[in-house]
């Protein structure tokens, strides 16, 4: 009897070990597929939806591209953010072709680090957010010129452009310090070695839209990030 009761223990004991090992193993599976869907699903709107920034906000463009509501290093949308040189993924005091990490003044050239550096170690949306982000291309800027009206304004007194869908009405809105703001692209620019495509916002009663052209690598623009579906 001793031993019957010996014996059914030691099964109960078994079966509650079993049992605790394949409840953690499939909470493990859960957790890891989990983290692999966060970094490849997104939700997006057409406006913010509260202040936990950023979202993503889908501007209804052919190319699906959706693009963020605020800038890298922003905490909200009409916050400028910080400020890099292409291909640096830290700010700095100082921006210049002597302080340009990829600038050798022995040589006098700078360093090719790729014609597109969109989701590369040279992409700092990519490097500081990860996952699906990355600097939006020359080709994403001249959709959202294209797609988009223009609009010059001011939100909660910074001046900016406001791109709104010209198919849905949801809307970005760059923010710009005093006259103008550039924003980086991740495109290298082929007109010369030393620069990049960036986009020029002049948010004033003298200028009525946007263009693209090329800004010296060294320099420090904003950048807005982008994600494609």
């Amino acid at each position: 009897m001793k031993n019957m009761k010996k014996n059914n223990y030691l099964c109960l004991s078994l079966l509650m070990v079993l049992m605790t090992a394949l409840a953690l193993v499939a909470c493990h599976d859960k957790e890891e597929d989990n983290s692999d869907s966060t970094k490849n699903t997104y939700k997006s709107y057409l406006t913010c939806p509260d202040s936990k920034h950023p979202h993503l906000i889908d501007l209804d463009l052919p190319s699906g591209t959706l693009w963020s509501c605020c800038n890298m290093g922003a905490f909200y949308p009409e916050d400028l953010g910080g400020f890099y040189a292409w291909g640096e993924t830290e700010e700095k005091d100082y921006y210049g072709k002597n302080d340009y990490i990829y600038y050798d003044a022995s040589s006098k050239s700078y360093q090719d680090i790729g014609k597109d550096i969109a989701g590369t170690q040279y992409d700092v949306v990519h490097v500081k957010w990860g996952g699906i982000w990355k600097m939006p291309t020359e080709e994403q800027f001249h959709e959202l010129i294209h797609h988009c009206s223009y609009q010059r304004s001011f939100i909660n007194g910074i001046r900016g452009a406001i791109y709104t869908s010209s198919t849905n009405g949801a809307y970005i809105f760059l923010p710009s310090a005093e006259y103008r703001a550039n924003y980086w692209s991740s495109t290298y620019s082929d007109r010369l070695s030393s620069g990049a495509k960036a986009l020029y916002i002049f948010p004033s009663t003298f200028a009525a839209s946007s263009y693209m052209d090329y800004e010296e690598r060294s320099q420090g623009l904003h950048v807005r990030p982008v994600v494609k579906k």
